[in-house]
């Protein structure tokens, strides 16, 4: 038979690992929030980064080579 500080100590065991299992559900929550905002940025960059690039291309260069003899 369990006496009372017996008990008191098993709820407070419980009690601790649901503390800790929410508090690691939230930490792994908002490092997957974190990531995806990062995914999306990583995204957007590369987007506007193969717009400069299609912009800086100018189609009169090099289709012309002049050679002397």
């Amino acid at each position: 038979m369990m006496d009372i500080t017996q008990v008191n100590h098993a709820l407070t065991d419980v009690d601790n690992f649901a503390m800790t299992n929410t508090a690691s559900r939230i930490k792994t929550e908002i490092n997957v929030q974190l990531l995806s905002n990062s995914i999306d940025q990583i995204k957007t960059q590369g987007t506007d980064m193969i717009r400069m690039m299609e912009l800086s291309v100018n189609p009169n260069i090099g289709s012309n080579v002049d050679i002397l003899v």
